[in-house]
Formats: C-alpha cells, structure tokens, sequence
C-alpha cells in the first residue's frame, strides 16, 4: 500500500498574500512549498503552448483538466510533505470555474486546509505592485463574490471531505503575526493526523 503523504493546501484569491507567507515558512518542520501555477505553466510549456500563468484559465475546460491532473502528479512526486498554493475557484472575466475539483488525485492526501484571506481593498492595492502577473481588473464587489464562493467551498471541504480548514485574515503590516499562526496551523494539522 502505497504512503499517504502530508498535503496541506494553501488557498486563497490572487493578491491575498499566500506566496508571501509561505516564503515566510519554507522549511517549516520538512514542508516543501509549490505553487501549482508554477508547475502548470511548466506543463503547457512541454505541450509547446505559449501561455503565461495567467493564460491558462482560458484554455478550453478539457485541456485544463488534463493540465490539472499531470500537474497535480507532478505536484505529489515531488515530496512528502507538501504545502500546496493553489486556487479553490478561479475566474475569468466573472466566471468562476474550480481551481480544485475534489474528485483530483491530491484530494486524497490533503490533510488540512490554510485559506489566506484580505480585505479586497487590500487586494487590490497588493495586485498592482505586482505587473509580472496579468490578473483580472476587478472591483471590490467581484473580489468579494470571489471570496464568498471560496468560502463556500472551503464548507465543502469541511462538511464532506472532512478537511480542516483554518483562517488567516493577512491584514497589512501584520506579516509577522500571519506568518506565526500559520506556523501554529501546520502544527495543529500535524497534531489531527
């Protein structure tokens, strides 16, 4: 029988704040950070397509889902321990699509769930000292639809895969303290496994 490996997602909309503080705990107790984008954007290279990060969410919904699952086994290959940053919903132009089926094969060993979250006043402000992405230009009201879409499908996890899942409000100028509760979150899904 094959070992379960440990596999905490690291959730949250584009600007929340999840690349920063997970720089903040790589190496924290053995865990590996990936970004799925990242490894999805090395995946579609590979096919020879052309696409930034930020592209992918345009290709048809089959395509995405073949690029999903081989990222998604590359993303379990690389390790035992997993902190894993990727998307519950995604959006393209106000359509929202999944960013994490909870049919994928990671699902399997995902032990727990840190969603990042902020005010979208904040997100906004975060996304536009970032121009290496190509991001939506949304408002606060889609960014708040957003997030409420998330929150609805972090109950799914909870109520029917049984996945913890804890908070983190990433306000400004509290990186430091987000990056102690997410310390102590790791260390409370370690605790439950």
């Amino acid at each position: 029988m094959e070992n379960k490996k440990n596999v905490i997602l690291i959730l949250g909309i584009p600007g929340s704040g999840k690349s920063t503080l997970l720089r903040g705990v790589e190496g924290y107790k053995g865990y590996k950070s990936i970004n799925v984008g990242t490894v999805m954007k090395k995946v579609t290279e590979e096919k020879n397509m052309d696409l930034s990060r930020d592209k992918i969410r345009y290709l048809n919904k089959d395509m995405i889902d073949q690029i999903r699952s081989e990222t998604f086994n590359r993303v379990l290959s690389s390790g035992d321990k997993l902190l894993v940053d990727t998307h519950s919903t995604i959006e393209r132009e106000s359509k929202f699509i999944t960013g994490l089926p909870a049919d994928s094969e990671i699902m399997k060993d995902v032990n727990g769930i840190i969603y990042i979250d902020a005010d979208s006043s904040e997100i906004i402000r975060r996304r536009s000292f970032d121009p290496k992405r190509e991001r939506e230009k949304d408002d606060e009201y889609i960014i708040d639809k957003q997030r409420d879409l998330n929150m609805a499908v972090m109950g799914f996890y909870l109520t029917y895969l049984n996945i913890p899942v804890y908070i983190i409000n990433n306000k400004k100028g509290d990186i430091e303290l987000s990056i102690e509760k997410f310390k102590h979150f790791i260390d409370l899904i370690e605790e439950d496994e």
